[in-house]
C-alpha cells in the first residue's frame, strides 16, 4: 500500500495533467505556443512534487529515528547514518575525559539539526541532489535503479 505522501504526489501530479495537458498528443511535434507553456508548467509542478516527495520522506524518517531515541533510547540504521553522515570537524572529538552530560543525545540532537536543514536546502530531483538525502536516512543508494537515477536527472534537465 503506498504511503500518503506517496499517494499525494500521484494525486497531485495527475490532477496537474488533467489541468495542463488537456490537449491531444502530436507525433509530429507541432504544438502551439500555450500547449508548450502549458507542458512546461506541467513538468515544473511534477518536479516539485517529485522533491517534496523525497524531502518529505527523508524528514519523516529523521523524526522517527529521533523520537525513537527520545522515548526510548534506541538508536536504528537510520539514527546511525545520521551520526555518522551529520558530523564533522575537530569539534565532533570523542571526549577525551568522561563527561557530565549524555554526549549521545548532544550528538543525536546535531545530526538531526543538521540533516534537516539539508533537506530544507535541498533543490532538486537530480541524483546529485537525492542520493545525499537517501544516504544520510540510512538507505543504501547502490540499491538504486539506475534507470531511475536517469528519468530523474531527464525530468530535471527537462524543468
Amino acid at each position: 500500500m503506498p504511503s500518503a505522501l506517496f499517494q499525494s504526489m500521484s494525486d497531485a501530479i495527475i490532477e496537474y495533467g488533467v489541468l495542463f495537458l488537456d490537449f491531444d498528443f502530436k507525433p509530429s511535434g507541432d504544438y502551439e505556443k500555450s500547449e508548450l507553456t502549458k507542458t512546461a508548467a506541467y513538468t515544473v509542478l511534477a518536479h516539485s512534487e517529485l522533491e517534496a516527495y523525497f524531502e518529505g520522506h527523508a524528514r519523516d524518517i529523521i523524526v522517527s529515528a529521533e523520537t525513537l531515541w527520545r522515548q526510548e533510547r534506541k538508536p536504528c540504521k537510520a539514527l546511525i547514518s545520521l551520526c555518522g553522515f551529520g558530523s564533522g570537524g575537530d569539534k565532533d572529538r570523542p571526549p577525551q575525559q568522561k563527561p557530565r552530560v549524555d554526549i549521545w543525545q548532544e550528538q543525536i540532537f546535531k545530526s538531526t539539526a543538521k540533516a534537516k536543514g539539508q533537506i530544507a536546502a535541498n533543490n532538486g530531483i537530480r541524483s546529485q541532489n537525492i542520493i545525499p538525502l537517501l544516504v544520510i536516512v540510512g538507505f543504501d543508494v547502490r540499491t538504486i535503479e539506475d534507470d531511475l537515477l536517469s528519468e530523474l536527472d531527464s525530468l530535471a534537465t527537462m524543468r
